[in-house]
């Protein structure tokens, strides 16, 4: 849905679809808000959409040991970030598919570790 209103002496046209993030664009005649809206939701609205394989088996694991490789190296406190990372990749809800994974198994795997430490 597109949203274009005066402020000012701008007009700030703003297009907001469902599954999409909001898009905010300033233009200086209303003609030129409109016609970027409309041509922007044409085009979210007519996008490929992704198809998510549902064979293949992801792990917490397997997304928690990429996100300490390529994420975790970059930040200042990379090395303890990276061990509880491996941690938790070694943890008992490591081997479930992501597709599985609640609240409930979240919890339970934080009650383990505050016995433990």
């Amino acid at each position: 849905m597109a949203n274009t209103r005066k402020v000012g002496r701008s007009w700030p046209a703003q297009v907001r679809i469902s599954g999409w993030k909001s898009f905010t664009k300033s233009f200086s005649k209303k003609t030129q808000a409109i016609a970027w809206s409309v041509q922007l939701e044409n085009e979210l609205r007519n996008a490929p959409v992704l198809t998510i394989v549902a064979d293949s088996k992801v792990t917490l694991s397997d997304l928690v040991i990429r996100y300490a490789e390529e994420i975790s190296p970059s930040h200042k406190s990379s090395v303890p970030e990276t061990c509880r990372l491996r941690a938790i990749a070694r943890s008992c809800i490591d081997d479930l598919d992501i597709r599985y994974l609640n609240k409930q198994l979240f919890s339970q795997y934080q009650k383990d570790r505050l016995e433990r430490v």
